[in-house]
């Protein structure tokens, strides 16, 4: 069902991007004006070049405090091993990425260059969306929830222990 979705489908076009030139400083208040985790870094190219992300800008918060390190390019602190898809690649490959490692974005690349972004988010938009068109009602029966067995006995009741 999952498999006819393509990553070309359900990526984010319109992204926040940053120069490895940019000062960290832009990177974090880009981090935080566009409200994501994390930005794709390109060349005036569009050439995909890493990641700067909040994980990067935790070694920002170490250099200041112990190096003096804050007039740093994002270049210096960016992710440069990171997973990407082409935009052919499945969907539910793409689950599978998220859920069989720690990811919270993947870059879309089509010949070097970042065409699109797709989060877990874009994965689960795209699962409520088949689901509407193929009908499926939203609201599922609630179910009970068995207690546990643990709650149900007073610890500090000793009838039972009785001979």
């Amino acid at each position: 069902m999952y498999n006819n979705i393509k990553a070309k489908d359900i990526m984010t076009t319109r992204l926040v991007t940053l120069k490895p030139t940019d000062d960290i400083y832009h990177g974090i208040h880009a981090l935080l004006t566009g409200k994501i985790s994390g930005a794709p870094v390109v060349d005036d190219n569009g050439t995909f070049l890493g990641v700067f992300n909040e994980k990067s800008c935790m070694d920002v918060v170490i250099g200041d405090q112990y190096h003096g390190v804050s007039n740093h390019q994002v270049s210096h602190l960016m992710f440069t091993d990171v997973k990407t898809v082409g935009p052919e690649t499945a969907m539910v490959d793409i689950a599978l990425m998220f859920r069989n490692e720690p990811l919270r974005r993947l870059p879309v690349l089509e010949n070097g260059k970042l065409v699109g972004l797709i989060s877990r988010r874009d994965i689960l938009l795209a699962v409520e969306d088949t689901v509407k068109k193929m009908g499926v009602p939203r609201k599922l029966k609630s179910v009970v929830p068995i207690p546990y067995y643990s709650a149900l006995i007073d610890p500090h009741d000793n009838s039972s222990n009785q001979a």
